[in-house]
């Protein structure tokens, strides 16, 4: 739908005087997700980028597939699986 540019105006100043309220959105599950140049930075996790590199080869070998998620063709890792992973010895 296409509005006008008068229109557009109108419910932006109805925004800015509290009229309307902006939709808020609810988030159900807060999920960590971390890059994997962000769990070498990070002091929590001892790993070298060879042990990640090989950890990322062998996702479906050693179970770690279910916490990588690859969002165009980078790849993110949910932390609470992968801290999971690490304490069940390298197994989801």
């Amino acid at each position: 739908m296409v509005q006008s540019a008068e229109n557009q105006v109108f419910l932006a100043e109805q925004l800015l005087d509290g009229i309307l309220e902006e939709p808020k959105i609810e988030i159900k599950n807060k999920v960590a997700y971390g890059s994997i140049n962000q769990i070498l930075k990070s002091e929590k996790y001892p790993f070298t980028l060879g042990q990640m590199r090989d950890f990322m080869q062998k996702k479906y070998i050693n179970g770690l597939h279910i916490a990588v998620r690859k969002i165009g063709r980078r790849l993110y890792i949910r932390l609470d699986l992968f801290d999971e992973w690490i304490e069940n010895g390298g197994k989801l």
